[in-house]
């Protein structure tokens, strides 16, 4: 992300800087690094889904990329329209995986708390434990 955003920045300038530019023309590229951002944030969620990098990492990559394209916008076309749609997009991706892993975390952790009460409940009955192969 960060070397595509360089490259649209490079030619937002280079626009920016002639007399005779449009807002259109900026408009078209700031679209385009809503493109890009969204499909990085796609792959993104792609790596964490296939276990390749964890939630962490998803999360900063998120951030990094709307960070980067509210810079390019601010910087260029200022259209906060723009700025809620990809904080929305990158929300709407990651607040269901947090939720998702967190609710498999809790079933693992009451399952895992299921079998230590019930060892309890066999110690204080007296059973002894056995190990299994």
């Amino acid at each position: 992300m960060p070397l595509q955003v360089f490259k649209l920045r490079y030619q937002m300038e280079t626009i920016k800087n002639r007399r005779n530019h449009t807002e259109q023309e900026l408009r078209e590229l700031i679209k385009k690094a809503q493109q890009i951002v969204e499909s990085i944030s796609n792959e993104a969620v792609r790596l964490f889904q296939a276990e390749e990098i964890d939630g962490e990492d998803l999360h900063k990559m998120l951030l990094a990329n709307e960070e980067l394209f509210r810079y390019l916008n601010s910087r260029y076309v200022n259209d906060e329209r723009l700025n809620e749609e990809v904080l929305s997009m990158t929300r709407t991706l990651y607040d269901p995986i947090v939720a998702e892993k967190a609710k498999l975390e809790g079933k693992l952790e009451g399952k895992l708390e299921g079998k230590l009460e019930a060892a309890r409940n066999a110690l204080i009955e007296g059973i002894e434990p056995t190990i299994m192969n």
